[in-house]
């Protein structure tokens, strides 16, 4: 009995899926600030704060054009509200990267369909392989519904915007 329940609690911490080993590490926090369209602040039941980049997207920079609107719709969505974070890594800043739930929604692919974030390509491969083509999916309505950002057809991406001004 006691082996079963080792088996069980493993298969609960680590997910398989298609081939990819994912962290089911999971978390609750409550939203104490927006830092911009892809990056919050939160404060844990610790009430440590901790960094959070919302992975799989890419937001207009804040002094890009969109960027201010970008992180409007971010803070209308979780400011001030206990959220669900599926950590999918670290970064080089040290940020959790992680998909952020609220009353179960995705809200990484929420900032997408609502044309406030891109659906960041070359980062999909981290997530699990149904996010990928779901995100994709989400920008090309947007896109085609001219939501956001796409209201403007030269908008351009954050990552080429912080190649061209040299920002992180």
């Amino acid at each position: 009995m006691k082996f079963l329940l080792y088996v069980v609690i493993f298969f609960n911490s680590i997910l398989i899926i298609n081939g990819k080993l994912f962290s089911s590490e999971e978390s609750f926090a409550v939203v104490v600030r927006v830092s911009d369209g892809d990056s919050i602040i939160v404060r844990n039941y610790n009430q440590d704060l901790q960094k959070i980049r919302l992975a799989g997207i890419d937001a207009p920079e804040l002094n890009q054009p969109h960027g201010s609107s970008s992180k409007i719709v971010l803070r209308k969505l979780v400011l001030h509200k206990t959220v669900r974070i599926r950590k999918i890594s670290t970064d080089r800043y040290n940020r959790t990267v992680g998909i952020v739930f609220f009353e179960g929604e995705d809200i990484n692919m929420q900032m997408i369909m609502k044309g406030a974030a891109w659906a960041y390509k070359k980062y999909l491969k981290v997530l699990p392989d149904s996010k990928n083509s779901t995100y994709l999916e989400a920008e090309k309505n947007a896109r085609s519904k001219t939501l956001g950002l796409w209201k403007n057809d030269n908008s351009i991406p954050p990552w080429s915007w912080r190649k061209k001004y040299k920002q992180r």
